[in-house]
């Protein structure tokens, strides 16, 4: 029994830091915010808008917020969380580099499908 609790312990202490508060986003949660922050910084980005940057890239992350139903305060929370726990949030970034990857081949695809067709004209 002596044995037993040590070990119950120190495999306690390893899973603890996978154990995600209800408040910090799922890890699906987080890469759909994660996502779609970079998109928006990355439209703001490519248009060249001529707006105070901070205040349209504001307006941008918080209607991104809204629609996924959460505050600043819990994606900063999460993010804090997530940062906190490495392992975990390598997970994430991948996936959501591939996606921005995904999206932006499939953009220039279909740019260079319509070139030829501009230049005919």
């Amino acid at each position: 029994m002596r044995r037993i609790i040590p070990l119950l312990f120190l495999l306690t202490l390893m899973l603890m830091p996978s154990c995600r508060p209800r408040k910090v986003l799922s890890q699906s949660e987080m890469e759909d915010v994660l996502y779609e922050l970079h998109r928006a910084d990355g439209i703001i980005l490519v248009a060249g808008i001529h707006y105070p940057y901070d205040t349209l890239r504001q307006t941008c992350y918080n209607a991104v917020l809204e629609r996924h139903g959460i505050t600043q305060a819990q994606f900063d929370s999460s993010l804090v969380w997530y940062t906190a726990h490495p392992r975990i949030f390598d997970k994430i970034y991948p996936k959501v580099m591939s996606r921005l990857k995904a999206e932006h081949d499939t953009v220039f695809a279909q740019k260079e499908a319509a070139t030829p067709q501009l230049q005919k004209k």
